[in-house]
């Protein structure tokens, strides 16, 4: 697509922007796709360790984990509507 001055704007498939994954479409897949594994390899190094973490640690990683998702789903949230 030309716009004034000869500038050039192309059609991209997809683009990560702060960490997320958005498609031309505005799906959330190609991001879901890319995450699935790194949280299935942090979700297996958690079930690992567990038996050896207190209950302090424990709480700890379920704050962090359930803060990022908010964050995430606020964001996406705001971006897809």
């Amino acid at each position: 697509m030309n716009i004034d001055d000869n500038k050039v704007i192309f059609n991209i498939m997809n683009v990560e922007f702060c960490g997320i994954k958005v498609e031309n479409t505005l799906s959330s897949k190609s991001h879901i796709d890319m995450i699935l594994p790194k949280i299935s390899a942090a979700c297996l190094a958690i079930r690992m360790v567990k038996p050896f973490m207190s209950l302090e640690t424990e709480n700890d990683i379920l704050c962090i984990v359930s803060h990022h998702r908010e964050l995430c789903n606020n964001f996406l949230g705001k971006f897809l509507m």
